[in-house]
């Protein structure tokens, strides 16, 4: 980086400076180099449902105290720094005299003395596969002349950039310019709307790089260059590099749930597994698989042997199925691409929302949560919700694993050459509440409502069908899920007032199953420092606090302080897959929302009804019922 220690958070390496990520510190800006060439991590996160699911790869977290042998490494990027006063732009190395001398950039023109500090240069170019680049500023100060002349010029330390627009400017304002050869102004116009291989340094009939900075660097030798970039059919796009679009992490989050302790002995189990795959001649049938008592010929002999180790029959019935399933993946020939490629984060969310279907209160050291129903609570607490847990202590890993740009077409893993067996990650603990929905009344409701649901979030669903072949983000389309999900977010806002967390803090996560009319939120903070275990959330579970809660966002989502304009606009946010959703109502910190702000729809909460031509929101479903 430079000669001076820098350093970010152990959470920050996760995201939002993780693998692939764009980092500006005093004034200088650098990219993050892929895991391979970090002096990575020593202290180990072990989580045997996650470390499953990532194919038995190692969970390695940044220590809590000063360790020299542990840090990220960083590239230079862009390398094209612009001074402000003299409008000078020049290329940076680590070979540059004045960065050797003064340990940070400085304008090299007379007319700043040597004191004027640089600024790295705005715009970069990346590409939907995840590739990104500088762009070629001596190049393109020279497009407008014969290769004939642009050959001539030698002068690589007189390109200039300047705007003159008063307020910064368009990119018709804006121009690049060669100071020693004379060559005609070029604006960035042109590069903005074709962003050809010459300007990105790619390969011969290609429009992209086909790489990344910290693999190659514009002082590579062309041949190099060649060598190290992949063929790629993608156009780069020429973005400011504080887009959102140029750098998207890939985390998976797990919480650490266990419903039993380790300490059952199953070794009588694993004797009549022994004995099932004998009587079976080696093999496991789909008849043993579909296990159920009284209508099989094993059924006695589990319920013999969950007397003897003293558990319940449907535990020792799970287990062996658990280990019978596990048996057959072992048999079956699957590689570690096949493994990490399979959707982790949806299969992890279905434990979960297992868990939370049983309602089990436990106390465990990693997860202490206590379910309690809301029949004592009012009557419209009680038709929304069914049960609400306190979560007062939990722990959440979340692992990086790959990085997007633009629409994601494809995913860049944290270690390129796929030569590590580990990946970067993070612990935290914090605290939660779980609503449960009562599940009767959302039957009643979409059996009343269901029609004219379906019409008011068709939009939407047809914006996201549209997204599906080439989209960075699995977002459910039912109608259950885009209800859920805006009441999460009402549920945020209300109770980040309440809590006396940062309007940042708190986070979603959203559990449906639409086939059994299912629905959960879990609303929680997990961070490192002391604010994930300040008691506040959990002190806002009180059923008489909630009846309070409902309330307030029962107001919200009936009337919103942008309404008629936010109700009535039908397409709103990313991609436009919202509707009546705005930041007066319902939008929360992209950090807090697990599908980036998209399809929210808060007339599915307060929608007043035919008198108004629109659909009965549950919120206000409720509130006729009490």
């Amino acid at each position: 980086m430079s000669n001076k220690e820098n350093t970010i958070r152990r959470a920050q390496t996760i995201q939002p400076f993780g693998v692939g990520s764009i980092i500006t510190m005093d004034g200088e800006s650098f990219v993050v180099n892929d895991i391979p060439d970090w002096k990575h991590p020593k202290q180990a996160i072990k989580y045997e449902r996650l470390n499953r699911a990532l194919g038995n790869k190692i969970l390695l977290s940044f220590s809590s105290f000063d360790n020299n042998e542990e840090s990220i490494t960083v590239t230079r990027f862009p390398e094209w720094y612009h001074c402000s006063k003299c409008e000078k732009l020049r290329k940076i190395s680590s070979s540059d005299k004045l960065l050797r001398e003064y340990g940070k950039p400085l304008c090299n023109n007379n007319k700043c003395n040597n004191k004027a500090k640089l600024s790295p240069m705005r715009f970069v170019a990346y590409c939907d596969n995840g590739h990104l680049t500088d762009i070629n500023w001596w190049l393109l100060a020279h497009s407008n002349q014969q290769l004939s002349e642009t050959g001539n010029c030698n002068h690589q330390d007189n390109i200039f950039f300047e705007s003159t627009g008063k307020g910064g400017g368009d990119f018709d304002q804006m121009f690049v310019n060669c100071r020693g050869c004379g060559a005609d102004k070029v604006s960035l116009k042109n590069i903005a709307q074709n962003v050809t291989g010459n300007f990105v340094n790619a390969r011969p009939g290609q429009s992209c790089c086909g790489t990344h900075p910290w693999m190659v660097n514009s002082w590579t030798k062309k041949e190099d260059r060649l060598l190290i970039s992949e063929p790629c059919k993608e156009k780069m796009s020429f973005e400011p590099r504080g887009s959102s679009s140029i750098y998207r992490a890939k985390v998976l989050s797990a919480l650490d749930i266990s419903l039993e302790e380790d300490n059952t002995d199953f070794q009588s189990l694993d004797l009549l597994i022994e004995d099932i795959i004998d009587d079976e001649k080696g093999v496991i049938g789909d008849a043993i698989l579909k296990l159920e008592p009284y209508d099989n010929n094993y059924s006695a002999k589990i319920r013999r042997r969950a007397s003897e180790i003293g558990i319940s029959y449907e535990k020792a019935h799970n287990y062996i199925i658990d280990k019978l399933n596990q048996r057959l993946d072992d048999d079956s020939v699957i590689s570690e691409e096949e493994v990490v490629n399979k959707d982790q984060q949806k299969n992890l969310f279905k434990d979960e929302l297992d868990f939370f279907k049983t309602r089990q209160s436990v106390h465990q050291h990693n997860f202490d949560i206590n379910f309690e129903s809301t029949k004592d609570g009012k009557k419209f607490t009680n038709l929304l919700f069914s049960h609400i847990a306190k979560i007062r202590r939990l722990r959440e890993i979340r692992v990086l694993t790959a990085f997007t740009r633009g629409r994601g077409v494809q995913e860049i893993k944290v270690d390129i050459k796929g030569d590590k067996n580990w990946l970067p990650a993070i612990e935290a603990f914090g605290e939660g509440i779980y609503f449960e929905l009562n599940k009767d009344t959302i039957t009643k409701y979409f059996t009343e409502n269901g029609e004219k649901f379906s019409e008011l979030i068709k939009g939407q669903q047809q914006e996201l069908n549209k997204l599906k072949d080439n989209f960075f983000l699995d977002i459910p389309d039912s109608a259950l899920f885009i209800l859920t999900h805006s009441l999460s977010h009402l549920l945020i806002r209300q109770l980040t007032f309440n809590s006396g967390y940062s309007s940042s803090a708190l986070r979603e996560r959203i559990f449906v199953d639409p086939d059994s009319n299912y629905a959960g939120i879990m609303i929680y903070t997990s961070e490192l420092d002391a604010e994930g275990t300040m008691g506040g959330l959990v002190d806002q579970a009180r059923i008489d606090v909630i009846d309070l809660v409902l309330e307030k966002i029962t107001e919200s989502a009936i009337w919103c302080s942008a309404d008629p304009v936010c109700r009535e606009t039908r397409s709103q946010g990313f991609s436009g897959l919202n509707r009546s959703a705005c930041h007066c109502c319902s939008l929360v910190a992209e950090t807090s929302c697990t599908f980036l702000n998209a399809m929210l729809n808060r007339l599915t909460l307060g929608g007043l009804g035919k008198d108004r031509d629109e659909v009965t929101g549950i919120l206000t479903y409720i509130r006729e019922l009490v």
